[in-house]
């Protein structure tokens, strides 16, 4: 590998170990965990990474598979604010999970997915009763119950970074630009507005724009310049201080 990142970081030979021991180890140990020798020959033989590109796109189809998967629940206000509570309270219990426990993670663990999955369901009757989190109880438990563990590893990961995975990507990709997807771009933001208003307990008055787009970008703005934690209790803490 070291030779395809010499060419990739343009050094000379020796300069590499000066480099590696002493003044840029961080950012080597990162291209050595998370590349491969052939994923530097690739991007400086082409000036991409297949790998890379094919996660950028299988994002954007899990993006596209949340929006249809609850479509008709953000595209109803008094649905969509149903949604977001389960949501938070599934944050809520996993933001405390991991609070005690630093070193679990589910994300590449099938059995624990499967596991967490089951307890995402489960959510929904357990706090039903505790803030009547839906005007339509049964109907929205079989939406749930139909999750598959790919929706469900998307929605997990995202919950536990506010859904900045899927904020990137709306803005970035040039893809959500296209006629055919800014409907869904429109009612993506309008799910997230709703969702950083609660999380943050905002009044979404005070940050009205012309557009849901520009409105979220204001929410978010605000957010990130007050609030320096992504997990529910942190921010709760923030909120009560």
């Amino acid at each position: 590998m070291k030779k395809e990142l010499l060419e990739l970081i343009d050094l000379k030979d020796a300069s590499y170990y000066v480099w590696k021991n002493r003044t840029k180890k961080k950012l080597i140990e990162f291209f050595h965990k998370y590349f491969s020798a052939s994923d530097l020959k690739q991007f400086n033989d082409t000036g991409s990474i297949s790998k890379l590109e094919y996660l950028n796109s299988s994002t954007t189809i899990s993006i596209y598979s949340f929006y249809y998967f609850f479509q008709e629940l953000i595209k109803n206000d008094q649905h969509l604010n149903s949604l977001v509570l389960y949501l938070i309270n599934y944050k809520k219990t996993v933001d405390l999970e991991y609070n005690y426990n630093n070193d679990e993670t589910i994300e590449y663990d099938y059995f624990k997915l499967e596991k967490s999955k089951k307890e995402f369901i489960e959510t929904l009757p357990k706090r039903q009763a505790e803030v009547n989190i839906y005007d339509n109880f049964d109907e929205f438990a079989e939406i749930i119950s139909d999750i598959t563990i790919n929706e469900f590893l998307f929605i997990h990961y995202n919950l536990i970074n506010n859904f900045k995975l899927m904020i990137e990507l709306l803005d970035k990709n040039e893809f959500f630009e296209k006629d055919i997807n800014k409907n869904v771009k429109d009612n993506l933001y309008r799910f997230l507005i709703k969702y950083y208003v609660t999380l943050f307990k905002l009044k979404e008055e005070k940050y009205i724009q012309k557009t849901n787009e520009a409105t979220f970008k204001k929410i978010k703005k605000y957010c990130d310049k007050n609030f320096n934690s992504d997990k529910f209790v942190d921010i709760l803490i923030q909120l009560q201080g």
